[in-house]
């Protein structure tokens, strides 16, 4: 912007840097390290050291906002790996299949006993795709039918973007300070034959 504006020796009205902030994520730039980065650029020209800026932080605000929860609905034990089939899949939470990790808590079902696992416990989707597997634990609890796990963060496009693939658009519920209310009911067949 500021070689632009230099270049074309432009008087502008505005300068609108768009999105695509990481915003809420730990490890990563909070949104004043990018806006005093951008200050900063800015007011070397001085066109531009009191431009209105515009922002779309759209997907850092939904996407910090937003947990996917699944339930563990089986367990199937190999001689070499426990696979954990949840009613969750990577589809609803990575519909491009590229993450490589994702911040989540399990929450265990109460009063069940629990010991370590010790073969590895690979969490799947439920889809039949392969690369439906969210990820491995090794030496943890022992998973069972019931637990959740919590993936968080995960919200932005990813709802927009989720095939109806299988299983049909899951429930939405809204946190809403002392109560959790469900927004938008899990899809059933009516829903999709008027979609």
């Amino acid at each position: 912007a500021v070689d632009v504006v230099k270049k074309y020796n432009l008087n502008l009205e505005y300068v609108d840097v768009g999105g695509g902030f990481f915003g809420g994520v730990s490890g990563k730039p909070s949104f004043e390290n990018y806006f005093s980065s951008i200050k900063y650029i800015f007011e070397q020209e001085e066109k531009l050291a009191n431009i209105n800026l515009i922002i779309e932080p759209g997907m850092a605000l939904v996407g910090a906002s937003i947990d996917y929860v699944a339930s563990i609905v089986d367990v199937k034990t190999t001689a070499h790996n426990t696979f954990v089939v949840t009613d969750g899949s990577r589809i609803h939470i990575d519909p491009l299949m590229r993450k490589t990790g994702y911040s989540y808590s399990i929450e265990y079902k109460a009063d069940v006993a629990r010991i370590i696992e010790l073969n590895k416990q690979t969490l799947c989707g439920f889809t039949c795709m392969e690369n439906d597997r969210f990820f491995s634990v090794d030496n943890q609890y022992m998973l069972c039918e019931g637990d959740r796990i919590i993936f968080e963060k995960v919200g932005a496009y990813t709802m927009g973007l989720s095939p109806l693939f299988i299983q049909f658009f899951p429930s939405v519920y809204v946190n809403r300070k002392d109560k959790i209310e469900m927004v938008r009911s899990k899809w059933t067949e009516k829903q999709f034959i008027n979609y």
